[in-house]
């Protein structure tokens, strides 16, 4: 994300992240507040790390360490240096800074469209975003390869 912005500095940046993948990539976000160079991370959050259980347990019949918890990954926005806050809250401002961790699960699917508009102004001003969508596990890419 921080190369896309910085060879693309007027480009809007969007990540796509299953669980799995953001738990190893979010430290960018870091990167990318110090730089000013801002993306938007769109986090799948079904807490079991599909990709890695599809074939553990085909393969072992076993769940362990990808039958995890939800991972609260919106926070990661306000960790490196902004606020957070759930949907339901309508966006809250806290301490002056703009939000830019959100939390999206069924009750706020409805909201989905506001927080795209959301993220997108926050871009224009030099703000990295973090959406965490609560998703669930399915069968999506069943018997695909994972290596």
């Amino acid at each position: 994300a921080l190369g896309a912005k910085l060879c693309r500095p007027n480009a809007t940046v969007w990540v796509v992240y299953g669980d799995g993948s953001a738990g190893y990539s979010l430290a960018e976000w870091d990167s990318l507040a110090r730089h000013c160079a801002p993306a938007i991370a769109i986090i799948g959050n079904d807490a079991c790390w599909s990709q890695i259980a599809r074939d553990q347990v085909a393969f072992f019949q076993s769940k362990v360490g990808c039958q995890l918890s939800f991972t609260p990954y919106e926070v990661i926005g306000s960790a490196y240096s902004r606020s957070v806050a759930h949907v339901s809250d309508q966006l809250t401002t806290y301490n002056s800074t703009p939000v830019n961790g959100f939390l999206v699960d069924k009750a706020q699917l409805n909201q989905i469209v506001h927080i795209f508009d959301e993220v997108k102004r926050l871009s224009v001003r030099g703000v990295p975003s973090v959406i965490n969508c609560l998703i669930s596990a399915s069968n999506f890419r069943d018997g695909s390869l994972s290596v």
